[in-house]
């Protein structure tokens, strides 16, 4: 491999450790949903003032991402703040199927993990000589061809996750039954859209790929170039 292909490989190193870095950040941060909650009774919608916290009467902000996030309620006599567990609050208040929030964890974490892959084989692409073709240029682009995939069925799950359920309704029974809504107040926040970030930063690894000459066919060394013929290794 050429120095300048090198180089090339070199930065999707670069992009893929952006890449994890993103999904990580996307992991530990509570923003993927942000919600503004407020009273169906138009009158009191109406009449809703200030409180002396700041906040205003009658309404709730919701922040959540995939393991936890806050709710802060105003019921009219000051804010309420609540910690929310996805799993063990939202699941168990029926907001949403199970299957579909353990999809989003587990391809997005098998995305990262391809991320971590591709860091490993560019790695070795740069410093050894690689014989096998899954090794060599071939694997280059199929790991990060994987790494996009699995971000991208992440990516879809929580879509669907969101468009069939949190844009509808990400309260608790017992603030519906009071009258609030979230109902078209519900929408994707910087979290989830760090995991589309990651996504198209492997990508651009094969975008890279393509435009930096690296071919899919793996160079071999001179040993595996070796033929037989009767018997008498020719090189």
């Amino acid at each position: 491999m050429g120095e300048t292909k090198k180089g090339f490989v070199g930065v999707t190193i670069f992009l893929s450790l952006a890449a994890i870095g993103l999904v990580v950040g996307a992991f530990v941060t509570e923003n993927w949903i942000s919600a503004y909650a407020q009273k169906t009774n138009n009158t009191l919608t109406r009449n809703a003032t200030v409180g002396t916290d700041g906040t205003l009467k009658f309404t709730g902000n919701i922040t959540f991402g995939l393991f936890a996030g806050t709710r802060l309620m105003n019921y009219g006599v000051g804010a309420r703040r609540q910690s929310i567990e996805v799993k063990e609050e939202l699941y168990e208040f029926g907001m949403f199927p199970y299957g579909l929030w353990v999809s989003t964890i587990v391809l997005s974490s098998l995305g990262m993990a391809w991320g971590l892959v591709c860091i490993g084989f560019s790695i070795f692409n740069i410093v050894g000589k690689p014989i096998e073709t899954i090794t060599g240029p071939m694997g280059l682009y199929l790991w990060n061809f994987l790494a996009f995939l699995f971000s991208v069925l992440g990516m879809v799950m929580y879509l669907v996750l969101y468009f069939q359920y949190y844009a509808h309704n990400v309260l608790p029974l017992e603030d519906r039954i009071a009258q609030f809504s979230t109902e078209d107040n519900a929408n994707l926040s910087y979290s989830f859209y760090l995991l589309v970030a990651a996504t198209g930063l492997y990508l651009i690894n094969i975008v890279i790929l393509m435009f930096s000459g690296v071919r899919l066919k793996c160079g071999f060394t001179r040993e595996a170039d070796k033929v037989m013929d009767n018997g008498i290794i020719l090189y």
